[in-house]
């Protein structure tokens, strides 16, 4: 059974139009709980505005590392950060040189096989720093 006051869609295109607002909203749910978007710094338009730029643009990474880590490649942001980002680290700090010494956790291997350990890049706003992530 379909309940509707729109008579001139048909069904096929109104369950359409129903399933893709439905895909919407989850991501939106998703963004609240992960980057607790109902949290918002300032309650002026603008800011909020700018919040949820933030808010989308921290999916867009969060997406696009998961594309390059196998298995995850259609994980949500809070699933990725739990398993690769939110992890301890020893960071060795030279005059050159940072070294990022991550610590032995079962998803090493493939945050190894995605080629984002290696190789080593530079950070311009570091003073140009090399920036190298290993795993110990």
């Amino acid at each position: 059974m379909l309940i509707t006051n729109d008579k001139k869609t048909s069904c096929s295109e109104l369950i359409s139009r129903y399933a893709l607002r439905m895909l919407i909203e989850n991501a939106i749910a998703s963004a609240v709980a992960f980057f607790h978007t109902t949290a918002l710094s300032s309650s002026v338009a603008i800011r909020i505005d700018f919040d949820v730029l933030l808010t989308l643009v921290g999916q867009a990474v969060y997406r696009l590392l998961a594309q390059k880590l196998r298995g995850y490649e259609h994980s949500g942001a809070d699933v990725v950060f739990r398993k690769f980002i939110d992890t301890p680290a020893k960071i060795v700090i030279a005059t050159k040189e940072i070294e990022v010494q991550l610590n032995k956790r079962a998803n090493n291997p493939i945050l190894a096989q995605s080629g984002l350990i290696n190789p080593p890049f530079k950070l311009p706003w570091l003073q140009n720093k090399t920036v190298r992530i290993t795993l110990r």
